[in-house]
C-alpha cells in the first residue's frame, strides 16, 4: 500500500494502541507491530494468529516455528541495519519479559508494554526490519 498519508496511517495505527489497554492478542508489543504493518504494505503478517497469554504467544511463534518475534518478523521484512530504521519501520528491543517488536516514530521508538506506550531510545534496539 503506498500513498501520501502513511504518516497520518502510521500515526493512527499507534494512536489506537495508546488508548487501548495492554491485553495480549489484542493491543500488545506485537499486535501494535502487526497494526502498523498492515497501515503501511495492506498486509498483516500472519493473519489468524490467535493468543490470549505470554506463554500462548510463545507457543504460536513456536507453532510457525519462530524463536522470537524477531525470528517471525525476520522471515517477512528486509533487516536493515538500526541507524538506518525511518519511521514506521520495526525494531527488537530486549526487555525483562523478552525481546519485543517496537515501531521507530522518529528519532525514538515505541513499544506496547503492560504499563502503556513506552518510548525507547535508537541505541537500545538491537535489531531492525523495512516495512516501507
Amino acid at each position: 500500500m503506498t500513498g501520501d498519508n502513511w504518516p497520518d496511517r502510521l500515526i493512527a495505527a499507534v494512536e489506537r494502541h495508546r488508548a487501548l489497554p495492554f491485553v495480549y492478542g489484542e493491543s500488545d508489543c506485537w499486535t501494535m507491530a502487526a497494526d502498523v504493518i498492515e497501515a503501511l504494505t495492506g498486509e498483516r503478517p500472519y493473519p489468524g494468529v490467535v493468543y490470549r497469554s505470554k506463554a500462548g504467544a510463545a507457543k504460536a511463534l513456536a507453532q510457525r516455528g519462530f524463536a522470537s518475534v524477531a525470528d517471525a518478523l525476520a522471515a517477512r521484512l528486509p533487516e536493515a541495519p538500526v541507524a538506518m530504521a525511518g519511521r514506521g519501520d520495526i525494531g527488537i528491543v530486549a526487555t525483562p519479559d523478552g525481546l519485543a517488536a517496537a515501531v521507530c516514530v522518529g528519532p525514538w521508538f515505541v513499544v506496547k508494554a503492560e504499563a502503556g506506550i513506552d518510548h525507547v531510545s535508537r541505541d537500545r534496539i538491537v535489531r531492525a526490519f523495512k516495512v516501507r
